[in-house]
């Protein structure tokens, strides 16, 4: 009859809004249950940023550290060297001077024969 078509009709219209109320439901949370962990991948992924981005700042701290004491280092060298130099060069100045001294000293006791000399062949030459 017409009455049982239209509540059969009826009955398979709200069934079917039921399907489709129930797909859409599930849709919306699985749609949910996605950006749930997407947001959980994204959190984890700035998480795993923040973390790089420290292990970078570190190893870049590290790194000027690293290049400062090589550098204090080499100044040490450098000066330690410069000092050994120094101090060679000032035993080899100190040195010359007394060379020089003892070479006006022997100039002085060569002028001091050479008048010696002078004389003794002087008084030789009037003995003769």
């Amino acid at each position: 009859t017409n009455g049982d078509r239209s509540i059969r009709q009826s009955t398979i219209i709200t069934a079917r809004d039921r399907a489709d109320f129930i797909v859409k439901s599930k849709k919306e949370e699985m749609l949910k249950e996605g950006c749930a962990d997407n947001r959980k991948e994204v959190e984890e992924m700035r998480l795993q940023l923040k973390e790089a981005e420290d292990k970078m700042w570190k190893t870049e701290l590290e790194h000027k550290n690293s290049v400062a004491k090589i550098k204090r280092e080499c100044r040490s060298e450098l000066s330690r060297l410069l000092k050994i130099e120094r101090d060679k060069y000032s035993k080899s100045e100190r040195q010359v001077m007394t060379m020089e001294l003892q070479l006006e000293q022997y100039r002085e006791e060569v002028d001091f024969l050479r008048v010696e000399n002078n004389a003794l062949v002087e008084n030789e030459v009037k003995h003769k």
